[in-house]
């Protein structure tokens, strides 16, 4: 298996499961509410882990008890977490509503500031994965070197060096789909093979320069928790491309294993690994 590099964001997500959906000026119970790591890059790397690759992850976490917990945690569950960097300060949560139906909203803390996700010093990887609002000189240059490099589709366009982008069709608001590829391409750059949108439930399309496929999922699940899908599809999707899949393969298999995920975490009943 592979050695990857995932950067990003190790999020603290106070989840509260409602026991039906937000409708204004309604009175809802909270059946149950938990506090779990979230953040791309901690839901990517989670999936590449339980897939069988060694993973480390570069983000930051405070440096206060919670914090230090949660980078005991990533230890556990197998990251390497040299490349995490423990910043002064108090962790804060964000809140999540998650109703009976799977329909999440998302409160992120007040004043939250995202730091620049980078990387001091070389690492011998054989891929890199980027879920990060902005990148720093480090990291932007081991992207450049990287045998391969994936980037989820940024919110504002910056510069990221990457083989393949990934978004969600969300994160497409406000772009025509038939200039995307140009937005994609001055994202990418001159090395981009092809740009990955997925959509929930529906078609994952595969963009490239000369036409757009779609590769509907093998099932259309109605599921209560879908916290981390988008990520855990894109560490499916890094595995297929590793293992020779080209990309409509890679993608069926992403949304399978994605699938398998999910079920297997509400057949278990119990919270996700990264919860406290």
């Amino acid at each position: 298996m592979a050695h990857i590099l995932v950067a990003g964001n190790i999020n603290h997500d106070r989840v509260w499961h409602l026991d039906r959906p937000l409708t204004p000026g309604g009175r809802l119970s909270c059946v149950n509410r938990e506090v779990r790591l979230g953040g791309g890059a901690f839901h990517t790397g989670a999936q590449l882990l339980r897939l069988g690759h060694a993973v480390t992850i570069a983000g930051h976490l405070m440096d206060d008890e919670t914090g230090h917990k949660a980078l005991s945690t990533l230890e556990t569950m197998g990251f390497d977490t040299a490349r995490v960097s423990m910043i002064p300060g108090e962790t804060a949560a964000a809140d999540i509503l998650l109703d009976p139906t799977g329909e999440r909203t998302i409160i992120a803390p007040p004043n939250r500031k995202r730091l620049a996700a980078d990387l001091f010093g070389a690492v011998d990887t054989d891929a890199i994965y980027v879920n990060a609002s902005e990148c720093g000189p480090g990291l932007l240059a081991a992207m450049e070197k990287a045998p391969l490099s994936i980037a989820q589709f940024p919110a504002k366009e910056a510069a990221r060096p990457a083989d393949i982008l990934i978004g969600s069709a969300a994160d497409m608001a406000g772009h025509d789909y038939a200039d995307l590829w140009s937005v994609a391409h001055r994202i990418a750059g001159t090395r981009l093979s092809h740009f990955v949108i997925t959509d929930g439930p529906d078609p994952v399309r595969l963009m490239d320069s000369a036409a757009i496929r779609l590769v509907p999922p093998p099932e259309r699940l109605q599921l209560a928790d879908t916290i981390g899908a988008g990520d855990t599809f894109a560490g499916s999707y890094l595995h297929a491309i590793l293992a020779g899949h080209a990309p409509p393969e890679a993608a069926l298999l992403a949304c399978r294993l994605t699938e398998d995920h999910l079920i297997a975490r509400r057949d278990r009943g119990q919270s996700p690994s990264g919860s406290f």
